[in-house]
């Protein structure tokens, strides 16, 4: 009611507009007239304005508009090297500082390096019959040693393999492509190539020393040091021959021995800060800490950024379950070479004595991405049985280290050598002695008596598992013959029956090329 009040009131015209009434409808009839004609347009078919033609989008699909990802792909696709450069090359300038630069960058740099290699066989392969000094460190020795620095690690390899056979009879050529091999920590090319050397140069401590090396990264401990003992005998002042058999002592646990080997290489080589920090973990290890303290500061002053001396004193304290001395060590490793895989462990090791099982685990789980052996793999099986992941732990250490059907456990160790032994401590210990050079193990034995109960019983459920399997069955069965008796039916189903049944073994297989690390 109170609307309408509203509206009525509105609509009243007082009597001093009324003269403008005509003028209104006027206004009010033009209005309508105006609106009828719109209405009436309207519905009319209106004729449009001929639209100017668009331009056909190029048939190159590079005129067209990528994404950054798109671009990348594209250029990393390009069938030639040349076009790929190119389009890398401008892919950098177009998208710096977005997240794919990085990658395009690596992508660049590697066709760099590949189309450098290249010209380099080109180059090599006119080159004069005797290759100067100069020509092969300035120009043949270090692009291979880039190539590796630069994470082409294979590709290295095979270039530096295309130039052996031009110094195949050159023992000085031979050492420093053995040492290239040692460098990348490819074993048998080492141990291959420098066997050669000292074939041709069997006086020569150059050699000696560095087959020892190969020998050493290959783990085959006691070759390596009788190959640095016979440097010694020819040069007793050979620059690394004391050190390493130092090392090697120190790994095998005879740390007086140790002692005596660093103390003359340092009389040979004062600064050696490997041999001062060697030095100094000897005499930690036999309990002579005032007299350690001198070598470990004089090996951190030579040496900073040494992250294997650091990761060696750590794995010390770890053993010795100082974990609040270890800690800083691990980490300042770990921030100047972030992908030691040993740093790793020691690191986990760490976290284990403080309790930190859950840290322990998530540090040997990114250490799968950096490195693959054999006790990496088994400490991460540790890390899971520590949470009582106890099938996880068997799943994971079935990857690396198997169960032969003597009950013995076998693996590769270091990638380069087959072992087997019935414990698990004996079987690893090669690679921690050649990797640390350390004797003692922070692994207890209950654990590995623990980890070899999972092995064992994990493969022989597998074992049992495979015998339950019924054999396979034919689709259709084959057309009677006529000729068999009822007897030999019979003899035929008996023999059926017993198909699933595992057969005994008459002959033991042949075990010459293992090689075994303890009963």
């Amino acid at each position: 009611m109170e609307a309408r009040k509203y509206t009525l009131s509105k609509l009243t015209i007082k009597r001093t507009h009324i003269r403008r009434l005509p003028m209104v409808c006027v206004v009010i009839l033009a209005l309508l007239a105006g609106a009828h004609d719109l209405l009436a347009a309207s519905q009319r078919p209106q004729q449009r304005r001929p639209e100017p033609r668009k331009p056909s989008p190029p048939s190159d699909p590079s005129a067209q508009a990528l994404s950054s990802q798109e671009a990348l792909d594209r250029a990393r696709n390009a069938t030639t090297q040349q076009e790929r450069i190119s389009l890398l090359e401008k892919f950098v300038a177009a998208n710096r500082g977005s997240s794919l630069e990085n990658e395009a960058r690596e992508l660049l740099m590697r066709e760099y390096a590949l189309k450098g290699e290249q010209a380099l066989r080109e180059a090599f392969r006119a080159a004069p019959a005797p290759v100067t000094d100069k020509v092969f460190g300035q120009y043949i020795f270090p692009l291979p040693m880039a190539m590796n620095a630069f994470g082409y690690r294979v590709e290295s390899a095979q270039l530096m393999q295309s130039f052996e056979a031009r110094f195949e009879s050159e023992p000085n050529r031979l050492v420093e492509i053995g040492f290239f091999y040692v460098q990348i920590e490819a074993p048998f090319e080492a141990v291959r190539v420098l066997e050669r050397a000292v074939q041709l140069a069997p006086q020569d401590h150059r050699a000696h020393n560095s087959l020892g090396t190969a020998y050493l990264i290959s783990l085959r401990l006691d070759d390596a040091a009788a190959e640095f003992q016979r440097a010694i005998e020819i040069n007793p002042k050979d620059e690394f021959a004391n050190l390493n058999l130092g090392n090697l002592a120190r790994g095998m646990g005879d740390n007086e021995r140790a002692v005596s080997f660093y103390r003359k290489q340092i009389a040979i080589k004062a600064d050696d800060p490997e041999a001062h920090g060697g030095l100094a973990i000897a005499l930690l290890a036999l309990g002579r800490d005032e007299e350690a303290r001198p070598e470990l500061k004089r090996a951190q002053e030579l040496a900073p950024s040494d992250y294997r001396f650091l990761t060696q004193l750590a794995f010390f304290y770890v053993i010795r379950k100082k974990a609040a001395l270890a800690r800083p060590l691990i980490e300042k490793s770990a921030q100047i070479e972030p992908r030691y895989a040993w740093a790793f462990i020691a690191k986990a090791e760490t976290d284990m004595l403080d309790g930190k099982f859950g840290d322990a685990l998530a540090t040997l789980l990114s250490a799968q991405g950096h490195a693959g052996f054999a006790t990496l793999t088994f400490e991460l099986a540790k890390a899971l049985m520590a949470l009582d992941g106890y099938d996880q732990a068997t799943e994971v250490m079935g990857k690396a280290i198997t169960v032969n059907s003597d009950g013995e456990f076998e693996a590769l160790l270091g990638g380069a050598i087959n072992a087997r032994s019935q414990r698990l401590d004996l079987l690893l210990e090669r690679e921690r002695q050649a990797g640390l050079f350390l004797n003692y193990d922070p692994t207890t034995s209950f654990q590995y008596r623990l980890a070899e109960a999972l092995g064992r019983i994990g493969h022989y459920i597998k074992v049992a598992s495979a015998a339950r399997k019924p054999a396979p069955q034919t689709a259709a069965r084959k057309r009677a013959r006529p000729g068999p008796t009822k007897a030999s039916d019979a003899a035929d189903d008996e023999e059926s029956k017993g198909a699933t049944r595992p057969r005994r073994a008459t002959t033991l297989p042949s075990r010459h090329d293992r090689t075994s690390t303890g009963d």
